[in-house]
């Protein structure tokens, strides 16, 4: 297993460490927004720089504009709930929240989680768990159980641990107990999965680790090729830890940029530690997206990060671009043009804050003005009307493949399409 890795001392410095208040901060602003979702990324950060340290989370709750965003107090209250060590803790804050600022919360729903726990498993392997359940894509009445779910917690903590025996040989016994056809499938793509991590000969570069932070930079392997990750919204790479990702790719002998906006603005507007403005960060990701000679730039996005892979990766002559289940627009008018409500405060506020020097204009309308045509591979779920839709805006330009997911209306098919993945476009051409 490789060891650890700070960035790459040429990479820009990120500056010193954030207090973790700032994110106390910033969960506040985006309740105040609207952005539930990016409240709760933001509560993630936090908790996992200081678990059970519960006490600043109720201004978070005191900004809850009561009762529209009721439906916000559950989704927070698991993030938070993650973070706890034990039931108790989390009892105590909740009483709280009662007395301070009359939200009723009934602790048992969480409690009965936080007691089933095993203590060596870790938060990341637990949001693993539930990005590999994809219990919300299932019926109330279908969905795996608590302690099902921690089970693959368990087995998954194993995988980040380094020993994918011990976690394939778990997960196999889960498979034949999983509680619906949709369980098995799910189970079965992380075997799959484990299967490749395990058969890869050792890594010859250190693996990145899953601290939060806007870049992370790899070492050099023996390969010549560079990649640069664009995470989704939620700052993963389709729900996988950027550590497991990260093997794949060094594996395949590519040095990687992995990058988080936290700001929300889904990139469009740059990553606040490079530069203020999309073409500032650009400038500064530019010498360390060079390839060595024989290399090539290949760019990724996932989810929210699709539009920006796409965009900084025209931008940066990258050799190919795969977005999966990604957007190719992000202007509020475009994205209701497609139908696509998911997201509308995000980008509401990216257009409001984009600048000249940010990117808010469709790929389809500029795609033409690039000399160097990038191959570019779109990967999406063929029943997900929304994410065919972004995908179809792109069909028939030079350069440009579509990889419909046949049978699956899901956005998260990263797994689904691994196969695709790392016998085709994690292998330079």
């Amino acid at each position: 297993m490789g060891q650890i890795s700070m960035a790459d001392p040429a990479a820009p410095r990120q500056g010193p460490p954030v207090d973790p208040e700032h994110w106390i901060d910033q969960a506040v602003l985006h309740i105040r927004h609207g952005d539930l979702r990016g409240a709760t990324v933001a509560i993630n950060r936090f908790t996992d720089a200081c678990p059970d340290r519960l006490h600043p989370l109720e201004r978070i709750f005191a900004n809850l504009s009561r009762p529209a965003q009721d439906d916000a107090v559950a989704p927070l209250l698991r993030a938070i709930e993650t973070a706890c060590s034990d039931s108790a803790t989390f009892r105590t804050f909740c009483n709280r929240l009662k007395a301070h600022h009359r939200i009723e919360v009934e602790p048992d729903h969480y409690t009965k989680r936080i007691d089933r726990r095993d203590a060596s498993v870790s938060k990341l392997a637990r949001d693993w768990s539930q990005a590999t359940l994809q219990v919300t894509s299932q019926p109330r009445e279908e969905r795996p159980s608590v302690s099902y779910a921690e089970e693959v917690a368990a087995s998954l903590q194993s995988a980040l641990d380094g020993d994918f025996h011990s976690a394939q040989t778990a997960l196999a016994e889960l498979h034949g107990r999983a509680p619906q056809s949709f369980t098995q499938e799910r189970i079965d793509e992380a075997l799959r999965l484990l299967a490749r991590l395990q058969k890869a000969p050792p890594p010859d570069r250190a693996i990145l680790d899953d601290r939060p932070r806007d870049m992370a930079v790899s070492d050099r392997g023996s390969g010549p090729h560079t990649a640069i990750i664009f995470t989704g919204l939620a700052e993963r790479v389709s729900g996988l830890p950027i550590s497991i990702f990260d093997r794949l790719l060094a594996e395949a002998g590519y040095r990687t940029i992995f990058l988080r906006d936290p700001s929300r603005f889904a990139f469009a507007c740059g990553i606040a530690s490079l530069g203020s403005t999309a073409h500032a960060t650009i400038d500064a990701l530019r010498p360390l997206a060079v390839p060595e000679v024989g290399g090539e730039l290949l760019v990724i996005g996932t989810s929210g990060g699709g539009y920006a892979s796409l965009r900084y990766g025209l931008e940066l002559g990258a050799d190919r671009i795969v977005v999966i289940s990604g957007g190719t627009v992000c202007h509020p008018d475009d994205l209701a043009e497609l139908g696509d409500t998911r997201v509308p405060v995000v980008s509401r506020r990216t257009v409001a804050r984009a600048g000249p020097g940010d990117f808010t204009e469709p790929v389809h309308a500029i795609i033409g003005q690039y000399r160097k045509r990038p191959d570019i591979t779109l990967h999406f779920a063929e029943d997900m009307a929304i994410d065919r839709a972004h995908a179809m805006l792109l069909d028939g330009r030079d350069g440009v493949r579509l990889c419909p997911c046949r049978n699956t209306a899901r956005h998260n098919i990263i797994l689904t399409v691994l196969d695709s993945l790392t016998d085709g476009a994690l292998k330079p051409v």
